[in-house]
């Protein structure tokens, strides 16, 4: 373990488990009794090449990160509205990635809801005992994705406001800024708080981001 701490110090970067031809897998426990389990698994294998997305990339700033991940989709036509809430908010304290609900119909044309969940494959039980706790499905369909996105930064910035702090999320592809976005819940705190109009919170909190980034 303390080997695979060092490796993780010193390697110019690292990701997701890729897709690979597996040779061999090791466990160590290392050589000290601690309070806490300092267990290790090492997995050696070949590149896949053939399965390999040209386009996934890792560490690199400003670079198009992908990462492999698992969306979960529920068809909802029996559950009480006023619940969705409640669900999206233990599903992402759970671990999802994001939540979305989507207006269908299904047979006979009744109205329903489409539940999708993204999530990385070691939450996938998690989520899986929440959506079956939480909602009338007795189901779910589970498949793969890629998922991409461009790296960014949170920082935190304070102005005409009151000098109340506002985190906002600044996203670049290479040294160009392609996106600042103020945190929505933090505008909103400010806007209660000081009486302000929240889309002038939202204004103000932006052009003082971008007056720190550029």
């Amino acid at each position: 373990p303390t080997g695979a701490a060092l490796l993780t110090a010193y390697c110019r970067d690292y990701g997701s488990l890729p897709a690979m031809k597996v040779r061999q897998i090791g466990y160590g426990a290392g050589g000290y009794d601690l309070p806490i389990p300092n267990l290790l698994r090492l997995i050696i294998g070949e590149k896949d090449t053939g399965s390999e997305d040209p386009q996934v990339r890792f560490g690199g700033k400003g670079e198009i990160r992908g990462e492999r991940a698992l969306m979960v989709e529920v068809n909802l036509d029996d559950m009480n509205p006023e619940f969705y809430d409640h669900l999206m908010q233990i599903l992402k304290g759970a671990g999802a990635m994001d939540v979305s609900l989507v207006p269908m119909q299904m047979k006979k044309n009744r109205p329903a809801t489409l539940l999708k969940v993204l999530v990385s494959p070691d939450r996938l039980p998690v989520i899986q005992q929440v959506i079956l706790r939480e909602t009338t499905s007795i189901g779910l369909r589970v498949y793969p994705v890629k998922k991409y996105m461009l790296p960014y930064e949170t920082i935190t910035v304070a102005g005409s406001w009151g000098n109340r702090p506002a985190r906002v999320k600044v996203a670049r592809l290479g040294e160009e800024i392609i996106n600042i976005a103020p945190e929505y819940e933090d505008c909103r705190r400010i806007a209660q708080e000081e009486g302000i109009p929240l889309k002038q919170v939202y204004e103000a909190v932006k052009k003082a981001a971008i007056e720190v980034v550029r």
